[in-house]
Formats: structure tokens, sequence, C-alpha cells
């Protein structure tokens, strides 16, 4: 497991609590979408942008948005689709710009410009008995302060609870 980052909290004695963040090596990136070596409809041509380097896959198979359909679109309310055909001119355009946006993404990726993690949060009892423990995964590292801290949050929350804390314990970095 490689670590990031870790930091350390002391509560009530005999309570530690630890908080990791892990690089996750294996992150299922399927959403933003994939490399082909073959075309199918919706499929970006990175040899045709310039983007691809000998031995790599020339398609980019967008995870979403194409090839367009209106069904995508059916959970989004009228006043939502119009602002998008406003900026984009059409929602099959607007498709098109949101694979594009993942396609760009999946590259950043690929350069080491971001990476996939998980927050572990561990309740210790003295120096090494876990007691309790909480983990999300699937977090992107470019994620904001603020998103990471509230995940933060709710896992000790939820770790405390599995150590049989209550929700309102106080935990002060060390």
């Amino acid at each position: 497991m490689d670590i990031m980052e870790t930091k350390e909290f002391e509560g009530p004695e005999p309570f530690g609590l630890r908080i990791e963040h892990v690089l996750d090596e294996d992150p299922d990136l399927s959403f933003l979408g994939e490399y082909s070596s073959s075309w199918q409809e919706g499929a970006i041509d990175r040899e045709e942008l310039g983007d691809m380097e000998r031995g790599e896959l020339r398609y980019f198979i967008p995870g979403q948005h194409v090839p367009h359909s209106p069904k995508n679109w059916s959970h989004v309310s009228a006043a939502e689709k119009a602002k998008v055909v406003k900026q984009y001119g059409s929602l099959a355009a607007a498709d098109e710009a949101y694979a594009m946006h993942d396609y760009e993404r999946m590259e950043r990726y690929n350069r080491g410009d971001w990476h996939m993690m998980g927050i572990v949060v561990t309740i210790l009892k003295g120096a090494f008995k876990e007691v309790g423990n909480a983990s999300l995964w699937g977090i992107e590292s470019d994620s904001s302060a603020a998103y990471v801290e509230e995940v933060e949050n709710d896992l000790m929350e939820e770790a405390g609870a599995e150590a049989g804390l209550p929700a309102s314990t106080e935990w002060e970095e060390i």
C-alpha cells in the first residue's frame, strides 16, 4: 500500500486516530473511457489529434456521452437543458464536448497529473489495537480540499461509531 499522506490525532484516552491518503494502484477509470485499437461510433482518434505515440492504442472510446442519445438527458430538467444548449449549441454538441473532456482527463491521468486514491481512517485503542476503521476509494487526487475534508470527517464519524465512540468525539491533530 503506497501511503501518500498520514495525519494522526489524539482523542479521549486511550484512543487515537489515523487518517491515510493511499494511492489507488489499480483504479477503475471506465467512467472516463478506455483505449482501443478498433474504431467504434463515438471514438476519438488519437492519431488524428497527434496524441498517439508509437505502440499506443489509436482510439479512445468515451465511457459516457457518445454516441449521443436523447435518453442520456432524460434526468435533466428542461431549464438545465436550455442552459446546455445555449452554451454548446445542442445537446449532441455538449455530449461531444463532454466526451472530449473525459479523453483529456484520461490523458492527464496517464501523464501523472492526477491519480486516484483512497482515504482510510483507523481508530486505535492504545498504540496498536485497531478498534474501528472506515475507508472510501475512487477519490480524485485533485478534488477540492473541502471535499477531501468532508470525506475525512464522515469517515472519522463512521470509524468512531464502529469503535463505540459518540459522533461528538473531538480529535486533536498531533
